[in-house]
């Protein structure tokens, strides 16, 4: 199951990074590998890369979004970075779920080197509880830049659901 989103950032906000072999990350794919009750449903809101003060990158601008399966029709993909935690994506299908960011431009992991979820409005045992997050400079060889397995997260609702930090090698 891919779903694949192109969004463009501001030249401001992205820089240089250097990650594995490449010499900058084009694509971010998040992969989402198991929910807390292991559902046919999962459901996420806001998905933002943030500095090393917790200060969110600006909402990107979309140019084109595809993605596979979604219910109901307006919990669709770009809700998980509208910049409102009262909107969510709730796709139904089976895990893994892996939503593909192309960027116009670099990101600069060493200014942005954290990321954090929060969670959605209902049924807490929908929440992602283990994800991957990688990046690529030409959206076929990936480079893990975070790993999480059976999070312990909140159940409430519309809350912050973790905050990890971003580790390049």
């Amino acid at each position: 199951m891919w779903v694949y989103i192109y969004q463009s950032w501001t030249e401001k906000e992205l820089k240089n990074a250097y990650i594995g072999e490449y010499d900058f990350a084009k694509y971010l794919r998040w992969t989402i590998t198991a929910n807390r009750n292991n559902l046919a449903v999962t459901q996420m809101s806001e998905f933002e890369i943030c500095n090393s003060s917790w200060t969110k990158m600006a909402r990107p601008t979309w140019t084109t979004i595809t993605w596979n399966i979604t219910w109901p029709s307006w919990e669709t993909v770009d809700k998980i970075i509208d910049g409102s935690t009262s909107t969510k994506y709730c796709p139904n299908g089976s895990l893994p779920i892996i939503i593909t960011i192309g960027l116009p431009t670099k990101i600069d992991f060493s200014i942005y080197n954290k990321y954090k979820r929060y969670t959605a409005n209902d049924e807490s045992g929908r929440d992602p509880k283990s994800r991957t997050l990688e990046t690529s400079g030409d959206g076929v060889t990936w480079t893990t830049i975070s790993t999480v397995t059976n999070a312990n997260i909140t159940t409430s609702r519309y809350a912050l659901a973790w905050t990890w930090d971003i580790t390049v090698n």
